[in-house]
């Protein structure tokens, strides 16, 4: 119960910093410090999925549930600025106590404990291979900034789309994208899950062309993407378009999976980490599309070391 009301605070606590980043971000890019402002992001995505991971890994390894929920709470309260300086030099006193108990035989809690995750730009470009590419996208008030960041280093593209201009474009390619559909009651219709082809065409031109144009096919695309994004497959993006074709018919359209392949991830410090550690997934998803004149279906076939399941 403890660990459950802690955690809801700390959903609050850094729910309310989103605001903070944000304005730090714009200022950056106002500035055109797209180096910052890319870190900056970097931070502001990492931090939730980092704290979940590495309480798993703790969960894992010490397999004591209390033990980790009451290191991650006086972590958090450390960190909080919620508590005055005594209360705070009683609480790292406790953590440095419990933290020396536990990393004194235990190289990989040690790891977790002890972390280096402040990767810079230079060191993260340098984690990449040859055929990866990581892209970020930002979407502001008034303007969308893409990041691409690989081996030869960060390059950045801001489109004259805001964020409202950004949702227009997702809900014109199928109502299942309108924000709040999914706190209201959904009735089941082709109408509802109409996936038209066009606008999808549209999105890709506007957002997407030219910034992809330069990375080589066949490549992995690494991508970050803000909540607005979140619930569009980038992949099914069709890339080429004829004037005579249908919006609804699918058996002609080219999407960018026939391109790229993909992988999601919150950020690229997680990505890296989880790589270097072999902790991603050792295998592929296909995405498969079977079309017909009026539907779009899609299934997931995973494939590892030769075999399907």
């Amino acid at each position: 119960m403890k660990w459950q009301l802690n955690q809801e605070i700390q959903i609050a606590h850094y729910s309310g910093f989103n605001e903070i980043y944000n304005s730090f971000i714009e200022f950056y890019l106002n500035q055109k410090k797209a180096e910052q402002a890319f870190l900056l992001i970097e931070k502001s995505r990492a931090r939730n999925t980092r704290l979940n991971l590495d309480k798993l890994k703790l969960i894992t390894d010490l397999q004591n549930d209390e033990v980790v929920n009451k290191l991650i709470d006086i972590q958090w309260m450390i960190s909080s600025g919620l508590y005055s300086s005594i209360i705070i030099d009683s609480l790292s006193q406790i953590y440095s106590q419990i933290k020396t108990e536990l990393t004194k035989n235990n190289n990989d809690v040690n790891e977790i404990l002890n972390p280096e995750y402040s990767y810079r730009l230079k060191k993260l470009a340098e984690n990449f291979n040859e055929n990866e590419t990581y892209l970020l996208v930002y979407p502001g008030k008034s303007f969308l900034t893409l990041f691409k960041l690989n081996t030869a280093g960060l390059s950045t593209k801001t489109l004259d789309i805001g964020r409202d201009s950004l949702l227009k474009l997702i809900t014109a390619i199928s109502p299942i994208y309108k924000s709040g559909l999914e706190s209201e009651e959904i009735y089941i219709n082709e109408d509802l899950f109409s996936f038209n082809a066009l606008s999808s065409y549209n999105f890709y031109k506007i957002i997407f062309e030219d910034f992809l144009s330069s990375i080589p096919d066949n490549s992995t695309l690494i991508l970050s993407f803000p909540a607005e994004l979140v619930k569009l497959p980038i992949e099914m993006l069709v890339t080429e378009w004829n004037e005579d074709e249908s919006p609804y018919y699918y058996g002609d359209k080219k999407f960018l999976l026939n391109k790229y392949q993909f992988v999601y991830t919150p950020s690229a410090s997680i990505y890296i980490s989880q790589k270097n550690k072999n902790l991603l997934f050792k295998s592929r998803i296909v995405y498969s599309f079977l079309f017909s004149n009026r539907k779009l279906k899609s299934f997931i076939t995973l494939q590892a070391d030769n075999k399907c399941f």
